[in-house]
C-alpha cells in the first residue's frame, strides 16, 4: 500500500508540472501570471540544473502524444536559444572585454582570460542536444490524442475528418486535412534544418 501511494504521488507530480508547463486550457497571458510556470520555466533555464531537469521532462512527456512532444521541442529550444545562445554570447563578450582589458592595463595574458568551451559546458551542450534528437525520432510515431481546434477552422473539415480527429486518428486524405499528413507539422520539417544547423556549429567548435 505504502508503494502505491509513491505511486499515485509521483504521478499526481507528474500531471502538475506538465499541466503547468504547457496547459490544454490556459492561453499564455493566463500562464503569464502564473508563479509556478515561471519557477518552472526559470528551472530550465539554471547552468547545469537545467540538463537534469530537461531530462526528466522527456521521461515525463507521453512520447505518443503530438501535442507534448511539439511542446517539450518548442520549449526546449527557447531554453538553449536563452543559455546557449544570448547567456553564452554576454558571458563570452565580457570575457573577452576582461581579456583586452587585463592585457592593457596589467600586462597579463590574454590567454588565460579568454573565453573557452569547458569541458561541462561541452557536456550540458551535448545532453540537451541528444535529448532534443530523441523527441524529434518519435515525433513521427506520436498520435493526435487531443488537441483543441478553433471553430473557424474546425468548420472546414468534414464530419469524417471531424471524428477522426477526436478519436486520435489519421483523417482521409482530402485537400483540407493534406497539412496534417504528418505528425509535428512545420515542425518536423525545421527539425532536420536545425540538427544541420547543430553539426556545424559543433563543426566550428572543434576547429
Amino acid at each position: 500500500r505504502a508503494h502505491w501511494q509513491w505511486v499515485q504521488a509521483l504521478r499526481r507530480a507528474r500531471a502538475g508540472a506538465l499541466h503547468t508547463l504547457w496547459p490544454h486550457d490556459r492561453s499564455v497571458w493566463v500562464c503569464l501570471r502564473s508563479a509556478r510556470w515561471w519557477g518552472l520555466q526559470c528551472l530550465g533555464m539554471l547552468p547545469g540544473i537545467g540538463a537534469i531537469w530537461w531530462l526528466l521532462l522527456s521521461a515525463m512527456v507521453d512520447t505518443k502524444d503530438e501535442y507534448q512532444l511539439c511542446n517539450f521541442i518548442v520549449g526546449l529550444r527557447v531554453s538553449q536559444f536563452v543559455t546557449l545562445g544570448l547567456g553564452a554570447a554576454a558571458h563570452g563578450c565580457f570575457l573577452a572585454y576582461r581579456c583586452v582589458l587585463g592585457a592593457s592595463l596589467w600586462n597579463s595574458s590574454c590567454e588565460r582570460l579568454a573565453p573557452r568551451l569547458t569541458l561541462w559546458s561541452a557536456l550540458f551542450w551535448l545532453l540537451q542536444g541528444l535529448v532534443l534528437c530523441r523527441a524529434f525520432r518519435l515525433l513521427p510515431h506520436s498520435h493526435k490524442k487531443g488537441q483543441r481546434v478553433p471553430i473557424e477552422r474546425r468548420s472546414r473539415l468534414p464530419l469524417s475528418s471531424r471524428l477522426a480527429l477526436a478519436a486520435g486518428e489519421m483523417p482521409a486524405a482530402t485537400a483540407e486535412t493534406r497539412h496534417i499528413g504528418e505528425r509535428g507539422g512545420l515542425l518536423a520539417r525545421l527539425g532536420r534544418f536545425d540538427l544541420a544547423l547543430a553539426a556545424c556549429a559543433a563543426g566550428l567548435g572543434l576547429w
